[in-house]
């Protein structure tokens, strides 16, 4: 299969239960940042629930953390 530009192509075909209207005079730019937004937020929400196995300090040492 030759390579696709995807999201980057000129037009885009998606189902109309993946599109979210916005009002007429909601700035375009303001809502294009809605998808990377809420991918971050989800990201950070994930985060918070997991435990990380390193904690890097700002003197670039590592401390590990020992598994339980």
């Amino acid at each position: 299969m030759p390579p696709r530009p995807g999201a980057f192509a000129d037009y885009v075909a998606a189902p109309l239960r993946n599109l979210e209207p916005f009002p007429d005079n909601f700035p375009a730019e303001k809502a294009a940042l809605a998808e990377p937004v809420a991918v971050s937020y989800h990201a950070v929400n994930q985060g918070a629930a997991a435990r990380p196995a390193a904690l890097g300090r700002a003197d670039g040492r590592v401390r590990r953390r020992r598994s339980c």
